[in-house]
């Protein structure tokens, strides 16, 4: 009869630990929980935004799975950006690194367990990824080969305990984040600080959903005709205390979502006044003035067209625009619309020597589907001829731009 229960599926599975989190248990319990709890609402928040689904946690641990290998590994890097945004914002001492590893196997499924070796490999490739990275199996790897901006060091054949075969293992050694390096930090701040924010709000209010369904399922097991015994008494009276705290919980990440706001758009101004007062005199133009020799890219100033084709993505319809991108000391600035407000973006990036272009930032969707939030841009590609030639995401919608110099 129980292996009548048991079904298998090929499904990506994710394992993610918390290093060294025993120790500063030890040293600080209160605050490691709240750090701990923090990191986990911005995790379970990018694993629901990924279409994942959370089969176990056990203190510092998530075990989540995925029906796209693709959808798992890039929510594996997103998790590791997100939390190493929060931990830059930490003490040394009080900063929880993630390890995280992947794998794409065949599992057995007993309810909403996973059981197998698909499960775990994952957690051995969790176990040798370096703190803050990511470790994914070759079956994973051949899956999503070209089709993720990732970078990738071949480990080679690895023997993990109780694993009867050597696993081929990759570790992903660059992302996107490595380009969004280039982009000046005033714009890096606000974009991770909100995005931070965001998915924290989103983790806690799905959880508090959850919370608030069981709590409803208790009352509907107790009968509405008879009196409720005295366990399920204790199950609602559990569930309504664990919903009251993750609504508080809530309303705290919507208050620091606000404060990081703000002190995001303090942070651009500051650095806005700081650059216009140190920019030497002699950038003015003048017959006489010669360009910086650090300034490679100076060809490009200048007005340039953008038109802009997106695919339609679930509920909104696809998009082709055309807009204005200004290009000064060889930087390309995207800015449409005013922050905060629907169809609003601000791009910008700088052309490399051999002409390819990197434009990273924010946007935020039309009037229709507005709800005030963000939500991140990428780009890449390099000059063809007279004209950029981009493609990358708007979010999660595929996009691709063509940029050409007003008037030819």
């Amino acid at each position: 009869m129980v292996a009548e229960n048991i079904k298998r599926r090929l499904t990506a599975i994710l394992a993610a630990d918390a290093v060294g989190y025993s120790r500063m248990m030890g040293s600080d319990e209160e605050n490691t929980l709240r750090i701990l709890s923090a990191h986990r609402a911005v995790i379970d928040g990018i694993i629901e935004f990924h279409d994942g689904r959370i089969v176990g946690t056990a203190g510092d641990s998530v075990l989540a799975e995925f029906a796209s290998s693709v959808d798992a590994v890039r929510c594996a890097v997103e998790i590791q950006e997100a939390l190493k945004t929060r931990n830059d914002a930490l003490p040394e001492g009080r900063r929880l690194l993630f390890r995280i590893g992947v794998n794409l196997g065949d599992v057995m499924v007993k309810g909403d367990d996973l059981l197998g070796d698909g499960v775990n490999v994952a957690a051995r490739l969790e176990g040798i990824a370096e703190p803050g990275g990511v470790c994914i199996s070759s079956s994973v790897y051949d899956q999503i080969a070209g089709k993720l901006n990732l970078g990738f060091v071949d480990a080679g054949e690895q023997s993990l305990k109780n694993i009867s075969k050597p696993v081929h293992v990759y570790r992903v050694a660059g992302s996107r984040s490595v380009a969004l390096a280039a982009v000046p930090p005033r714009r890096r701040f606000g974009t991770a600080a909100v995005l931070t924010a965001m998915v924290a709000i989103v983790g806690v209010i799905v959880a508090a959903w959850k919370v608030d369904w069981l709590l409803q399922a208790a009352r509907d097991q107790t009968g509405a005709a008879s009196p409720p015994k005295a366990g399920a008494t204790l199950v609602q009276e559990r569930a309504q205390a664990e919903l009251e705290r993750l609504r508080a919980a809530a309303e705290a990440m919507r208050a620091q979502a606000q404060a990081e706001l703000g002190a995001a758009a303090r942070a651009r101004q500051q650095a806005e006044a700081k650059a216009a007062e140190a920019k030497p005199a002699a950038t003015a133009s003048s017959p006489g003035a010669r360009a910086s020799p650090g300034v490679a890219a100076s060809r490009f100033d200048g007005q340039w067209t953008v038109d802009r084709s997106c695919e339609a993505f679930r509920n909104r319809p696809a998009v082709d625009d055309r807009f204005l991108a200004t290009v000064r000391d060889g930087a390309f600035l995207v800015e449409r619309g005013e922050h905060g407000q629907p169809a609003y973006q601000r791009l910008q990036g700088k052309p490399a020597g051999d002409g390819s272009l990197i434009l990273t930032g924010t946007a935020s969707p039309g009037a229709r589907f507005f709800k005030g939030q963000e939500f991140p841009v990428y780009l890449e590609g390099r000059l063809e001829g007279k004209q950029f030639l981009l493609k990358g995401t708007y979010g999660r919608r595929p996009c691709s731009l063509v940029i050409a110099r007003v008037g030819g």
